[in-house]
């Protein structure tokens, strides 16, 4: 992971609650936000070197 990981999780979590998500506090749901989170990141570097 990167060093503002923390900080990436903190934001996503504090925007998710913002929005009511998830409606229960499980640790299952934000593991996956946060692996799909970085997968998109690891994913749009790659695709905006391609183009």
């Amino acid at each position: 992971m990167e060093p503002d990981s923390t900080e990436f999780k903190m934001g996503l979590i504090l925007l998710l609650t913002k929005h009511g998500y998830p409606p229960v506090d499980e640790n299952e749901v934000y593991a996956e936000i946060f692996e799909q989170a970085e997968n998109y990141k690891k994913h749009a570097v790659l695709a905006d070197n391609v183009y």
